[in-house]
């Protein structure tokens, strides 16, 4: 079905001690499922202020909030669980995972009956990834706030910044850029992926989405997007489970 992208896009929030994070964007691929990057649900946090100490058992929860029509009010989702995609390594002892989480959500009141039908709606995906010196259009939440209604505390208040960055894909990394920052496949964008935008849908030049804000703004407005399917011995692409 057609609409505004951005009602199909998440606003990502952790909640932990009773205070909400913006952390990241995700988006809608199916019923009660969405896309986000991996490290998005890692690590929701600044780590200068907080660091989980075993990330296998997170001490935080995660909601997602749908704003439909950039309505004053908006659908929210509870996360339920999340699912990572590591890519089998052909000979190299490890796994590459790719920057690319699967969220399972469930509704979270309060419902609002004129709305709930965006629940339903998703983005069409392409696995195939974008090739080089394509341009492809970024989407996602830069400097969200958000935090609870001191007056009602199933309440919450929030405010988004709306980024939209077209960029030309100019170099492919595999199988990482590197093993530090980027340890994984993932394509060079001549565009700048603001923070918060992590996690947001990359669309190619059909309009399909073909990856995930992974990085950006490091340097030379270079930033990078992971791939939601892997090189798969030389010749073809695996999607991600």
């Amino acid at each position: 079905m057609k609409t505004d992208v951005w009602n199909v896009v998440l606003a990502l929030a952790a909640h932990r001690e009773g205070r909400l994070h913006p952390c990241g964007t995700a988006f809608l691929v199916g019923r009660s499922l969405a896309l986000t990057a991996t490290h998005v649900v890692d690590q929701p946090f600044d780590r200068r202020v907080y660091e989980p100490t075993n990330p296998e058992e997170p001490d935080f929860s995660m909601i997602a909030l749908q704003r439909v029509n950039r309505h004053s009010q908006g659908l929210c989702w509870r996360v339920e669980s999340e699912h990572r995609f590591p890519v089998p390594s052909w000979g190299e002892g490890d796994d590459r995972p790719l920057d690319v989480a699967l969220l399972k959500l469930a509704p979270h009141p309060p419902s609002i009956p004129e709305l709930e039908d965006f629940r339903r709606w998703f983005f069409e995906i392409n696995v195939a990834p974008p090739a080089v010196g394509s341009r492809v259009t970024a989407f996602g939440y830069a400097k969200s706030k958000i935090e609870v209604d001191p007056s009602d505390p199933g309440a919450f208040v929030c405010g988004n910044a709306y980024r939209i960055v077209e960029g030309e894909v100019t170099q492919v990394f595999f199988p990482r850029r590197d093993r530090g920052m980027l340890p994984f496949p993932c394509f060079e964008v001549q565009g700048d992926f603001e923070a918060g935008m992590s996690g947001g849908p990359i669309f190619n030049e059909r309009n399909q989405v073909c990856g995930v804000v992974s990085s950006g703004g490091i340097a030379e407005r270079l930033s990078w997007l992971s791939p939601l399917a892997c090189p798969w011995r030389g010749d073809r692409w695996s999607a991600a489970p």
